[in-house]
């Protein structure tokens, strides 16, 4: 999920890579592949309409998603920022221009692959980021502040003369950028990653199809290209009519209201007309359409698991193993063991990948997740349900204990054991660990499951060792009893434990009250007061200032 090295310039012209992911007669009058592919015939045209992407940026390679949308400053913004570096003094424009290209360098990722390793090494949080091309969104913000910096100082200034001998030199500076413009596009092939595979599944195929799919890919590099050139003139024009209005300002030809006024709709414009092709009256859906879609509405073996209320999980093979790590619609329904999330906790994803995944020697493994159901479904689509009789509930006490030093021999050992009656800890926590192992009445259940807070109730003649059924994760939770705090185990590798003291009717309390949030909270309300009150002292004084002139 990198950016080619040119890619960033579609923050002055937004379809240099072809915009978007969208098919490419979407986007090119009289398209060339559109043409060629009705030359075709019907079957293999239907083949290859899914490889017609106007988009061939970095993005494009096989299996990755291509952008639903270029990230687009606006020309005029660019344009107006570019004077800037020559028109403005050396007090904001070096750090700025530094901070541009170091989150350029940042985007290109993969294709810049010496320099980002050592960042997502060395640079703290740099690792938490979801994907490269997300650095974009600091020059997004830096080119807007910077253009503004700029109009202020053109629309300030007493000194017209020298400002025109810096407004030239900023001129130079735009040029320069066309320059890079005109040469990226006379040296590009317009080829994306998709382009090549399709090249190479069709290369053991007789001579017909390859000349057919031949024709096919010049025909789609051909309106890429066609929308590079006509998005680049676009973005020249608007550019061209800002550089106009900021020159007759310079040369005191106009006021700053007619400035202002010019270069704000222009620049909205241009802005507006680029988003509105991708975000506009058709990207919404009537609330009650999209509540009957299908994928909402559950389907018999759904019903039937509903009709359970309590509290239990769900591992949904109707579309395989796959689930485990893609969907979310088995989650609209029931608690799922599986289906996606972009910010994937790694010790679950290793549990999936290492011992999940290969169901179902896995299933003591679903017993310890309380997968209480199963559900398949076979070639024609007919569902099964499954009851898995054997889940062991959200928490129960085990009578071993064993101890492993690293996470490779505890991912080991859970190929091969009894979680209903053996817990895994690591070593570094055998300090934390008191239990006695009995065969008396003791009991636990869990009493309420919400998002934040969780209790359950045991009751036990002897200290025991409990597990729960939920995922351990350090920042934020605590767990108490009575309002007594405990240490809470990593157990089973992903799952949590507790040492619990005797006791009868006792209640456990996870909560979820992670300081950093909170304190940023009152941070944040402090710092809104300060500036309320920094605006006040600001009214104060600027009236006191104008009693006094007066």
């Amino acid at each position: 999920y990198s950016m080619y090295k040119a890619e960033p310039l579609v923050m002055f012209s937004p379809n240099l890579f072809g915009g978007s992911g969208d098919v490419i007669e979407n986007k090119v009058d009289n398209s060339k592949t559109l043409e060629t592919l009705q030359s075709m015939p019907q079957e293999m045209a239907n083949q290859l309409a899914g490889y017609r992407a106007a988009y061939w940026g970095g993005l494009s390679a096989p299996g990755q998603v291509p952008p639903n949308a270029p990230p687009y400053v606006g020309a005029i913004i660019c344009f107006i920022a570019l004077i800037g570096f020559a028109v403005l003094n050396n007090q904001h424009k070096w750090w700025i221009l530094a901070a541009c290209l170091l989150a350029f360098m940042m985007s290109w990722g993969s294709y810049f692959e010496g320099f980002n390793t050592f960042l997502l090494n060395a640079l703290p949080g740099y690792n938490k980021f979801r994907v490269p091309s997300m650095a974009l969104v600091i020059p997004t913000f830096l080119l807007c502040m910077m253009a503004v910096l700029t109009l202020q100082k053109i629309t300030a200034s007493d000194s017209k003369t020298d400002l025109f001998k810096e407004y030239k030199k900023g001129l130079l500076f735009s040029a320069g950028l066309v320059v890079v413009l005109l040469l990226v596009y006379m040296s590009s092939d317009f080829a994306a990653g998709s382009d090549t595979e399709l090249s190479k599944q069709v290369s053991a195929l007789p001579a017909q199809v390859q000349d057919a799919v031949r024709n096919f890919l010049n025909a789609l590099k051909d309106d890429r290209k066609s929308l590079f050139f006509s998005s680049l003139i676009r973005s020249l024009l608007f550019a061209g009519a800002a550089a106009v209005v900021l020159w007759l300002r310079v040369k005191n030809k106009i006021g700053n209201a007619v400035v202002f006024s010019i270069v704000g709709i222009l620049a909205f414009a241009d802005i507006i007309t680029v988003d509105s092709k991708y975000l506009n009256s058709e990207s919404y859906q009537d609330a009650t359409d999209y509540n009957n879609q299908s994928f909402f509405t559950p389907t018999a073996a759904d019903q039937q698991i509903l009709q359970d209320k309590g509290y239990y999980r769900v591992f949904d093979l109707r579309q395989g193993l796959g689930t485990l790590t893609q969907g979310a619609n088995t989650a609209y329904f029931h608690n799922s063991i599986g289906g996606y999330h972009p910010a994937k906790l790694s010790i679950y994803q290793d549990l999936i990948e290492h011992q999940l995944s290969n169901f179902p020697a896995s299933l003591p493994l679903l017993n310890m997740l309380n997968t209480k159901y199963i559900i398949q479904a076979d070639q024609s689509g007919k569902e099964s349900i499954y009851p898995n009789e054997q889940n062991l509930g959200a928490a129960w006490f085990v009578n071993a204990v064993k101890f492993e030093n690293t996470p490779q021999e505890v991912m080991n050992d859970l190929g091969n054991f009894h979680p209903k009656d053996t817990a895994i800890v690591f070593a570094a926590d055998k300090s934390l660990v008191s239990y006695t192992p009995t065969t008396d009445s003791s009991s636990i259940q869990l009493i309420k499951n919400d998002n934040d807070v969780i209790t359950y109730r045991y009751s036990s003649p002897v200290n025991r060792f409990a597990v729960f059924s939920e995922i351990y994760y350090k920042p934020g939770w605590k767990a108490t009893i009575d309002g007594k705090e405990l240490p809470i185990i990593r157990t089973n590798y992903v799952l949590r434990g507790l040492s619990l003291p005797a006791g009868q009717n006792k209640e456990i309390r996870f909560e979820f009250h992670p300081s950093s949030f909170y304190s940023g909270k009152q941070l944040s309300l402090i710092s809104g007061i300060l500036i309320l009150l920094a605006l006040a002292a600001a009214l104060f004084m600027e009236y006191r200032n104008r009693a006094k002139a007066a």
